[in-house]
């Protein structure tokens, strides 16, 4: 099988973005991808496109239309985002067009491409990002079998891929379906709808020596702040201060940034001492944690502080915050960053039984959660294994000569 360059089987074009404030160059015809909008997409054949461009705007940049079939690539912001246009396409200068000669099969062409995207990131140049040039592009050396075999080829990475789409849908849905388990487990725990209304019955329910207390009853909900960003010395200290970002498990680990007792002082923000302490994010909605070591917050988040008399465990408490993120995040609000207010969450009610039924509840739903993590966790090596099984199946279907010098 020979090793042929790209360059001696494809045209390869580049793309090009007509003025955005012209109004006569948008809104036509002709469909015009970018690789934001490629990063998107679950279908490697693309029939339309979300911006297009007139006549007028095909002649006023260098855009240029693609035929069907060809192959369309990001270059850059990232190298490596592939389609196959199924209708006449044009695209920005982030992509280059490969449009296969009667030699080449395109979709052998896009498998190809999709094989070797290591490499070809490794071809990127650049400072600011990496970006492989046109002229690179065509030196890079493809195996080129007959048409008869790269059709077979094709057909049987279609089946392949086809076996292993399904097992990432059904692994999706397994996702889908341990949240909606999760959530189901934390909603019979507690069995309450916590939003405050004069409504509510707040005496002890029926059957259970359970009572529901208004939040800012039982705990002090504090707010934090970020110190000034133009004082670099604020964030050479040794103080944990947490954002949203490092919500990212139950257990507050470590933070993005650090910062000095002056950064604390001069700054709204509140340092949270460790112990029976829940934080729950007020922007970024539906993240809770718990902390091992005192830390600073920023305003994004809400320190939930036990008061002196509460009579409430703090595990039984994190759950419970966990169990009603749903109402929270339904009570979001913002067009930009949704978020919930300070009143909201102080009228917020928790169903409080004796201290010893909470540890019971507590430790239950710690069981509970631990089984599942192990479930999540074998989830998570199925999908490692998918992703190693497709590149062992390309890399396999281009071995028989090396793909690239």
């Amino acid at each position: 099988m020979k090793l042929i360059a790209l360059g001696e089987v494809c045209t390869i074009i580049n793309g090009g973005t007509p003025d955005t404030k012209n109004s006569k160059f948008w809104d036509g015809k002709h469909a015009w991808i970018t690789p934001a909008e490629m990063g998107n997409l679950k279908s490697p054949f693309l029939g339309s496109s979300r911006r297009t461009l007139t006549d007028e705007g095909m002649r006023n940049s260098s855009a240029q239309l693609l035929p069907k079939h060809s192959v369309i690539m990001s270059s850059r912001a990232p190298i490596g985002h592939l389609i196959i246009n199924e209708v006449p396409m044009a695209s920005n200068q982030g992509c280059k067009g490969l449009i296969p000669n009667e030699t080449l099969n395109f979709k052998y062409l896009y498998y190809f491409l999709y094989a070797n995207k290591e490499y070809l990131n490794e071809l990127g140049s650049g400072t600011t990002f990496a970006e492989i040039s046109g002229a690179k592009l065509k030196t890079v050396l493809i195996p080129l079998p007959s048409l008869e075999k790269q059709r077979d080829i094709v057909k049987k990475l279609d089946s392949a891929f086809a076996e292993i789409d399904l097992l990432v849908v059904n692994l999706g849905l397994g996702d889908e379906k341990i949240n909606q388990l999760l959530q189901s487990i934390l909603s019979t725990a507690f069995n309450q709808s916590s939003t405050f209304s004069e409504q509510s019955n707040l005496s002890a329910t029926k059957d259970l020596d359970i009572k529901l207390i208004k939040l800012v009853d039982l705990c002090k909900l504090v707010g934090g702040g970020t110190p000034s960003k133009a004082n670099s010395n604020y964030y050479s200290g040794g103080i944990p201060w947490a954002t949203v970002r490092d919500m990212r498990s139950r257990w507050l680990e470590d933070t993005e940034h650090k910062i000095n007792e002056a950064a604390v002082k001069e700054s709204s923000t509140n340092v949270i001492p460790s112990g029976n302490v829940v934080l729950a994010s007020r922007v970024g909605l539906g993240k809770v944690i718990q902390l091992k070591q005192d830390t600073a917050i920023n305003q994004d988040l809400r320190a939930l502080i036990p008061r002196e008399n509460s009579k409430i465990d703090s595990n039984y408490l994190y759950y419970w915050t966990l169990s009603i993120t749903p109402e929270i995040i339904a009570a979001g609000k913002g067009a930009t960053v949704q978020g919930v207010t300070l009143p909201f969450l102080e009228n917020l009610l928790v169903p409080l039984p004796s201290l010893d039924k909470q540890v019971e509840i507590a430790k239950k739903l710690d069981s509970a959660f631990g089984e599942i993590e192990l479930l999540k966790a074998r989830i998570k090596l199925e999908k490692d294994y998918i992703v190693s099984l497709r590149q062992s199946l390309l890399s396999k279907a281009f071995s028989q000569e090396e793909a690239v010098a």
